[in-house]
């Protein structure tokens, strides 16, 4: 499995009495690569919707048997969508809604994620 940039947004969740916890997230309405977690280790994936070889086909098929570069587990086992769904260090599970509104391009950033279709 490759890297791949990815055109997101930083946005800072609250779980429990934690606060400001960096996550990333893409507009949907903006950027069409979804991104996606591992809740085993935290690995952060992306997967770019309109690929001609994949739209259309679900994900958990694209995924298939795919073992999780960062702890070796089957993604179709462990994979939930990101930043909804993400792992902090000590195994918790958070929660984080990102916003639909469109941000000015100059505040996005280019980060490198693990590429399912890759």
């Amino acid at each position: 499995m490759n890297q791949t940039s990815v055109k997101c947004f930083k946005g800072y969740a609250q779980v429990g009495m934690r606060y400001n916890i960096e996550v990333f997230y893409t507009v949907p309405d903006f950027y069409h690569t979804k991104l996606f977690t591992c809740l085993k280790c935290g690995a952060i994936f992306c997967a770019d919707q309109e690929d001609i070889d994949y739209s259309g086909k679900p994900l958990d098929v694209v995924v298939g048997k795919t073992i999780c570069p960062g702890c070796s587990s089957e993604l179709s086992e462990s994979m939930a969508p990101y930043p909804q769904l993400f792992r902090l260090e000590d195994g918790t599970i958070g929660h984080f809604e990102p916003t639909r509104q469109i941000l000015d391009d100059k505040v996005s950033l280019a980060i490198e994620f693990w590429d399912l279709y890759s």
